[in-house]
């Protein structure tokens, strides 16, 4: 009978370009919900506290664009209702 440790352990490696640099709303969107951790906010939150206009209605295209590709790259988290968080 063989033991566990005879089998054949399968190893999965991952393979993939390394990220570009980031942009400014990438940098200033990564640095406020790292500072902030356990905090979220929805792209209208961040762009809000990036652009400093506290009666934004609207997404900032740039914000949500960077927000996304952080997301994406999987340095922030995102939960089912959008918001953006570090963890």
């Amino acid at each position: 009978m063989r033991k566990l440790e005879d089998a054949v352990r399968p190893v999965v490696a991952l393979e993939g370009k390394p990220q570009a640099p980031l942009s400014a709303d990438e940098q200033a969107i990564y640095d406020l919900l790292k500072e902030q951790r356990g905090w979220h906010a929805s792209t209208v939150g961040l762009t809000r506290w990036i652009r400093q206009d506290k009666d934004a209605k609207k997404a900032d295209k740039a914000i949500e664009a960077a927000a996304e590709r952080l997301w994406l790259g999987m340095l922030i988290s995102k939960d089912m209702d959008g918001n953006y968080s570090y963890e």
